[in-house]
C-alpha cells in the first residue's frame, strides 16, 4: 500500500483513538494484512512517543533563554523630547540679548574712564612707596588620616567587574522535571510493568484453550488457533472482527492485547486491554490494566494516576498495598502525578 496523506491522517486518528469503532476495526484489518502499513504504524506511534517526551524539554530550555535575554539585556533609556519654541519668542530673545550687550558695554566704557582719571590724579598727588613682595609657597594637601572613611578605594580592575556581572546574571540549574525523572529511571520503571504483563500468555492458554477454545464463530474459532500457532497476523485479521455483541468479544480483546503488547505496540495493547478490564471487571485484570498503562506512560499518564491512586486508598481492594508500594517506588525516582 503506497502511504499517503489521507492514509498518515487516518493511522494518526487510528493510534488516538479518534477513529469510530467500525472504522477502526476496518483499519485494523487492514494493518494485519498489509505490512508496510503495519510499520508506519510503528512508525508513527514512536514518533508520537518522542514527541510527547521532547516537548516539555524544548520548553524548559526556551524558557531558560528567554529568563536569561530579560536579566541581561538592561531596559532601554527613557526618551524626553524637547519642546519646541515659537519663531515669536527666538526673534524676542535675539533682540533682547542685543539691547542689553549694547547697554552693558556702555556701562563699562563709562565707569573704566573715570577709574583711569583718578588713577592718574592719585599718581600726581602722592608718592608711591616701593613695596617688595614675597612669593607665597602653595600648601601641600592634607593627606587624610590612615583608617579615615573619606580615604579613596583603590579602582576594580574593569575585567573583575565585568567577570562579577556575568556570574550574577548566569541562571541557576533548575531541578529535573518529571519527564525527565522518568526517561532516566525509564529502565527499571518499563522492567516493573514487564514482571506483571509477561504472564499474560500463559493466562490466556489456561483461559481459553481446550474445550473453551472451540465455543463460538468461527472468526474466534480461526483467530485463537494462529495465536496459539504464532501466527499473530492471521490472528488479529481474524479477531480484531468480533463484535462487542460476540460472547468472545471480551477473550478476543484479551488476546490482541497480548499480540500487540508482543509487538511493542503499547497504545494499543493498553486499548485492547482497557476493553477487557472493562467486561471482566476484576481486581487481577484491574492491576494489570494499571500496568498495561505504565507501559505507555506518557499518553496515559491521567488514566494511570486515576486508577492507581483509587486503589491505593480503597480498603476493600485487595491490590491497596501494592498500588501504596508503587506509588511510594515512583515517588523515590522522582516520578509522581504532578
Amino acid at each position: 500500500m503506497k502511504i499517503t496523506d489521507t492514509i498518515s491522517e487516518k493511522i494518526e486518528a487510528f493510534l488516538t483513538g479518534k477513529l469510530p469503532p467500525v472504522e477502526r476495526r476496518a483499519f485494523e484489518a487492514e494493518i494485519a494484512a498489509d505490512k508496510l502499513l503495519a510499520e508506519e504504524v510503528e512508525i508513527h506511534r514512536l514518533e508520537m512517543e518522542a514527541i510527547d517526551e521532547l516537548v516539555g524539554i524544548d520548553l524548559e530550555k526556551d524558557l531558560a533563554k528567554w529568563r536569561k535575554n530579560l536579566e541581561v539585556s538592561p531596559p532601554p533609556p527613557p526618551i524626553f523630547e524637547t519642546p519646541k519654541k515659537s519663531d515669536f519668542s527666538i526673534k524676542w530673545v535675539i533682540w533682547a540679548g542685543g539691547l542689553a550687550t549694547l547697554v552693558l558695554i556702555g556701562a563699562i566704557i563709562w565707569v573704566s574712564s573715570d577709574n583711569i582719571f583718578d588713577e592718574k590724579k592719585s599718581e600726581s598727588q602722592v608718592p608711591v612707596a616701593s613695596k617688595s613682595i614675597e612669593p607665597t609657597v602653595p600648601l601641600a594637601p592634607a593627606k587624610p588620616p590612615t583608617g579615615s572613611k573619606n580615604t579613596p578605594e583603590p579602582e576594580k580592575n574593569q575585567g573583575q567587574i565585568v567577570e562579577n556581572q556575568k556570574q550574577e546574571t548566569v541562571p541557576k540549574e533548575k531541578p529535573a522535571t518529571e519527564n525527565q525523572n522518568f526517561m532516566t529511571h525509564s529502565e527499571e520503571i518499563y522492567a516493573m510493568a514487564d514482571e506483571n504483563i509477561d504472564g499474560l500468555s500463559d493466562e490466556i492458554d489456561g483461559q481459553i484453550n481446550g474445550n473453551r477454545g472451540f465455543v463460538g464463530g468461527d472468526l474466534f474459532i480461526k483467530g485463537k488457533k494462529a495465536y496459539f500457532k504464532n501466527d499473530y497476523s492471521t490472528a488479529k485479521n481474524d479477531l480484531i472482527q468480533i463484535l462487542p455483541d460476540d460472547e468472545n468479544y471480551q477473550f478476543a480483546q484479551k488476546i490482541l492485547a497480548d499480540i500487540y503488547y508482543s509487538e511493542k505496540n503499547f497504545r494499543q495493547a493498553a486499548v485492547c486491554f482497557e476493553k477487557y478490564e472493562a467486561i471482566v471487571n476484576t481486581p487481577q485484570a484491574e492491576w494489570k490494566l494499571i500496568h498495561f498503562y505504565l507501559r505507555d506512560y506518557f499518553f496515559q499518564k491521567p488514566k494511570f494516576w486515576q486508577l492507581l491512586n483509587r486503589m491505593a486508598a480503597d480498603p476493600s481492594s485487595p491490590n491497596q498495598n501494592a498500588a501504596a508500594k508503587l506509588i511510594f517506588d515512583l515517588k523515590k525516582m522522582g516520578v509522581s502525578e504532578n
